[in-house]
């Protein structure tokens, strides 16, 4: 009897520490402590390479900043048979005193939108359109995703977040 409740508490005490773990586990894992830029985000996820036809930032939470490019911005309001929601930010060294940073931004990064409705979100997008560009920190998922070619593949990254997660500057 004393052997079976022994081996009883045992077993219970294991399922209380595999429950922590994998609660613990299942916790998003920040990259970096503060926000950083698109051209270091691509850095650290390129830089640790491909592990079984992924990068092992995929999957982690991280902040970076950017600059709002107007021209991509895809919402449910004005393309409503998109099954997505999302935009683009871009940067670059002197993007904000270029007349036209178009031609002079060297990083880009596409972020969707997940969860409830962005519709307050995208209506602030809209608002800050133009010139001069406005700065974006959004905290979100980073995602990859392969983009075929004719030799094969490369693989990319892009945010997804949520609406409440990306804040104008």
């Amino acid at each position: 009897m004393l052997q079976a409740r022994s081996k009883y508490g045992i077993f219970i005490l294991w399922v209380v520490i595999l429950l922590l773990v994998f609660a613990l586990g299942c916790g998003w894992v920040q990259i970096g402590g503060a926000s950083m830029t698109i051209g270091e985000l691509y850095s650290l996820c390129k830089g640790e390479g491909l592990k079984k036809g992924k990068y092992a930032c995929e999957g982690k939470k991280v902040t970076i900043y950017g600059y709002l490019d107007f021209i991509n911005v895809f919402d449910k309001k004005h393309y409503p048979n998109l099954s997505y929601q999302k935009f683009r930010l871009i940067d670059g060294p002197g993007i904000l005193e270029a007349p036209n940073p178009w031609q002079s931004y060297t990083e880009s990064i596409e972020v969707f939108v997940v969860g409830k409705s962005g519709d307050r979100l995208f209506e602030k997008l809209s608002d800050v359109e133009g010139l001069p560009l406005r700065r974006i920190v959004v905290k979100g998922v980073i995602r990859g995703f392969n983009a075929y070619t004719n030799r094969g593949f490369t693989r990319g990254i892009y945010l997804e977040a949520r609406p409440e997660d990306v804040e104008l500057q």
